[in-house]
């Protein structure tokens, strides 16, 4: 009986010798991967504004030439353009011609053109090759960040989330004049589309809304942006979501653009793409541009003089129309008071005579 006893205890103190082996097993294997993460996040903190910055400082001075595909949000083919971009420093410039579209009014042929700088914005347009362009805009434009980085996606986004810098987004956001605080949340080693990525993650909150979210890809010790994931939707690991995917050169340094993706996704249609954008860069070239290609001498177009701080030239027409019709009021006036004046004087000269 003794025996057994001793033998019972020798079998517990044994277990408990184990789990406190395991159990420090486990904390062992813990604690480097939790320094590995708090480690991730303080580079991340730390090295992303100056590696964003080098990727800005090519990217300001760059000409990007693509073909652009869009997709309608039930997968149908909306629009197939082929696209130029120059930006040199505050200075950029598109040039867009339509190979195909569903808009009546954007016929295949088609060319558009906008650009300039802040203080000197223009859009023109022609139907065909053979027809001189037209003027639909022309004047100063306040919004002329903001716009650009909207509208000319593959120049910016190296280093924006849609038109905000990630720099901007993680440190200083403001949106819509408000001040929101973004809270990164982590950063971790993960996989995008096969490849090895740093996936970091951060949420704001806008006043009176649900929580968002965006997850950032970046190449591991580069913090090369290979694309991102918005989560908008109230129930974020399962409601709806925007995807962005950018590729690069292979070997390229500052990294040449090859390749842009947007499209949004539904917890409705799991994997369907809706309102996808395909952008296939055709050549990506780094260097300084003249100053006159951002002007509309470099279509052959003369420039309109500028009077005031007008937005475009309907604008001009607008005001044209109260003032034309002032006018003709005051005529009528002038005569009604010079046909009074008249009858007047009439009236006068025979009271005279009579007296």
């Amino acid at each position: 009986m003794l025996a057994a006893l001793t033998f019972v205890r020798e079998v517990r103190r044994a277990q408990q010798t184990l789990y406190v082996h395991s159990f420090s097993f486990v904390l062992v294997l813990l604690i480097p991967v939790c320094a590995i993460r708090a480690d991730l996040l303080s580079d991340f903190k730390t090295e992303y504004p100056a590696a964003a910055s080098r990727i800005e400082q090519a990217y300001s001075h760059v000409m990007i030439s693509d073909l652009e595909t869009q997709y309608d949000y039930e997968g149908k083919l909306a629009d197939a353009e082929q696209v130029e971009y120059l930006r040199d420093g505050d200075a950029v410039r598109a040039q867009t011609k339509i190979l195909q579209s569903t808009d009546p009014k954007l016929t295949p042929g088609t060319v558009r053109a906008f650009g300039g700088q802040a203080d000197k914005f223009f859009e023109i347009r022609k139907r065909n090759d053979t027809r001189p362009y037209a003027i639909e805009y022309y004047s100063p434009r306040d919004d002329f960040d903001l716009y650009v980085r909207n509208h000319c996606r593959p120049v910016f986004a190296p280093y924006c989330l849609y038109n905000n810098r990630i720099v901007d987004y993680l440190f200083d956001f403001i949106e819509r004049g408000v001040h929101l605080p973004v809270r990164i949340v982590s950063a971790e080693t993960s996989s995008l589309d096969g490849a090895n990525v740093v996936e970091v993650v951060t949420e704001f909150s806008v006043p009176d809304q649900w929580l968002k979210r965006y997850h950032l890809y970046f190449q591991p010790h580069t913090w090369t942006l290979l694309g991102w994931m918005f989560q908008y939707d109230k129930a974020l690991d399962h409601g709806g979501c925007i995807q962005c995917r950018i590729g690069y050169e292979a070997g390229s340094d500052p990294p040449k653009l090859t390749s842009l993706q947007y499209w949004g996704e539904s917890p409705s249609k799991p994997g369907f793409k809706a309102n996808h954008t395909i952008v296939k860069i055709t050549e990506c070239k780094f260097g300084p541009i003249p100053k006159s290609e951002f002007s509309l001498g470099a279509f052959g177009v003369e420039e309109p003089v500028i009077s005031g701080s007008g937005t475009n030239k309907w604008w001009l027409v607008g005001l044209n129309i109260p003032i034309v019709f002032a006018i003709g009021i005051w005529l009528v006036f002038l005569a009604y008071q010079r046909k009074r004046r008249s009858k007047g004087l009439s009236g006068d000269t025979a009271i005279y005579q009579k007296g």
